[in-house]
């Protein structure tokens, strides 16, 4: 019988036993309820129970919560199907949400290591390389990038690797190359921080004639690193010179 059972039939005992034998029943009845509710066991969490649970946890953000909570579902209920994809959201969580990218590499390791069949094993592959190149190990990274490429087969994100590879290739080799995904919205990110701030007067100009707010065009146009290019000088005009002239 659950605890709440019990309760009401102890509740009713109770009742009745105060009636019957007065305040000395009821004290000891009183007492029997009180043990028995502390050596009372909760009701077991089910599995769907505590993944929602975590699921709810980064739902509103609370990541390290989360992060403890998915842990905690792959260690209870190791043989639910919905265990490797509480290890790889944890990976996940440590990658993405919290920078940290070397226990990001454990957590995708450990989605491999318990089920490399699961497809999301394929999506760890590629999120332990991509880590390594977060935490500016090229070489491994292009190790690793190379064997995704090995094992995972047809994937949705062969072109992006092989676009990763090639970006790592030339960077190694000293040639210019623009970086891509998430790599080069940083490195412009950061380039951008580290511009002088946009003139008020010039600033409220822009925003009357319908232009963007901020810096100007010319060096919003240009790449990371790279100076915004001077406009041509246009060529002269004979026919205005003339009418110089005759003026």
């Amino acid at each position: 019988m659950r605890a709440d059972g019990r309760l009401l039939a102890l509740g009713s005992w109770l009742v009745r036993g105060r009636r019957a034998a007065g305040a000395g029943v009821s004290a000891l009845a009183a007492m029997g309820l009180v043990l028995l509710l502390s050596g009372a066991p909760a009701r077991a969490e089910t599995p769907a129970e505590a993944f929602a649970a975590a699921e709810s946890l980064f739902q509103r953000g609370a990541y390290e919560e989360a992060l403890t909570a998915y842990r905690d579902f792959a260690a209870r209920f190791s043989d639910d199907w919905r265990a490797t994809q509480a290890r790889f959201t944890a990976g996940f969580i440590l990658q993405k949400k919290l920078r940290q990218p070397a226990q990001a590499r454990e957590a995708y390791e450990n989605v491999i290591r318990h089920d490399e069949a699961n497809p999301l094993a394929r999506n760890a592959r590629f999120h332990i390389a991509e880590a390594y190149e977060q935490a500016g190990d090229a070489e491994r990274a292009v190790h690793e990038y190379e064997k995704f490429l090995k094992k995972a087969g047809r994937h949705p994100r062969e072109a992006e690797v092989k676009r990763k590879l090639e970006f790592l290739g030339r960077r190694a080799e000293g040639q210019p190359s623009e970086p891509p995904g998430w790599a080069y919205k940083l490195e412009r990110k950061q380039w951008r921080r580290n511009q002088p701030p946009a003139d008020p007067a010039e600033k409220r100009q822009r925003l009357k004639t319908g232009g963007k707010a901020g810096r100007p065009k010319s060096a919003e146009s240009s790449r990371p690193g790279e100076t915004a290019p001077t406009p041509p000088t246009p060529p002269p005009n004979p026919e205005q010179d003339n009418k110089e002239v005759k003026l």
